[in-house]
């Protein structure tokens, strides 16, 4: 990736950013520091949103997400934002760390009380993937989906859910260099509720209209009752014979790098 976007140094970054969407001379001072304290250097100017003539990575509920520029490399930068009801952001810190405990999500770098640095990964939301699938070549579009559903069976496997994979649209990146998928914003993450990962992938891939023909042109025709009758089973049971019925009914198979997801008994 080419750094031909706007570089601004932390200690120039406009407070409208980083202290959104109300900014303070106090905050703006607290969060320089935590920028400071985890090796940011810069903040980069790229992303499809845009606040205040500077684009950013995202901005949703209780965050903007950045993109930064650090001793090692360019990173991600989630800043909480000031007018949430979230005093911290150590909830998403703790589901991150868990998930990366497994190999799962975008590796955390570091973190505050207001600041998460995570690991950039260079590629694009899977809705766009899915968009333009069919320009694959079907083994390593296959090999794709296959990773992305074996990382959700392992997150329900270690009792983790997502919560937002029903909606994966935004929520997934494939890499640019290997297509292999990274699962995305755990802010809605529970240890607590019941896990439905695999299903809820499963019905954001294969049961929604707009990406039924994308899917079914790499993967061929899909029973839809027959992939509703095998998730009903593993709702209920959950097993390593379920998860591998599941892909069998969506022609895919467990790719080899991730057996050790059939590993957790």
């Amino acid at each position: 990736m080419s750094l031909d976007s706007e570089i601004v140094e932390i200690y120039s970054t406009p407070s409208n950013i980083i202290c959104y969407p109300e900014p303070s001379d106090e905050e703006r001072i607290i969060r320089v520091r935590e920028l400071h304290s985890l090796g940011v250097k810069y903040i980069l100017s790229r992303g499809s949103k845009v606040i205040d003539h500077f684009n950013i990575l995202g901005k949703g509920c209780s965050s903007v997400v950045i993109l930064a520029l650090t001793s090692s490399g360019l990173a991600v930068v989630k800043i909480r934002r000031t007018d949430t009801d979230k005093k911290n952001i150590y909830h998403e810190i703790d589901m991150l760390a868990y998930a990366n405990s497994f190999g799962v999500g975008p590796r955390l770098l570091g973190y505050t009380e207001n600041i998460i640095l995570m690991e950039y990964v260079d590629g694009e939301l899977l809705k766009d993937w899915l968009a333009k699938v069919y320009r694959q070549r079907s083994e390593k579009a296959r090999h794709t989906l296959s990773l992305l559903m074996s990382q959700c069976y392992m997150m329900d496997r270690m009792l983790i859910d997502h919560g937002e994979l029903t909606n994966a649209s935004k929520h997934v990146i494939v890499r640019t260099h290997d297509l292999s998928p990274v699962i995305i914003d755990f802010e809605s993450a529970s240890r607590i509720r019941k896990v439905k990962n695999l299903t809820s992938i499963c019905h954001y891939l294969f049961m929604n209209k707009s990406n039924m023909k994308a899917i079914q042109e790499v993967l061929g025709p899909i029973s839809l009752e027959s992939l509703k009758e095998v998730l009903m089973d593993y709702k209920i049971r959950r097993s390593e014979e379920c998860f591998l019925r599941v892909m069998k009914t969506c022609n895919i198979q467990v790719p080899e790098s991730h057996d050790n997801v059939l590993l957790f008994k």
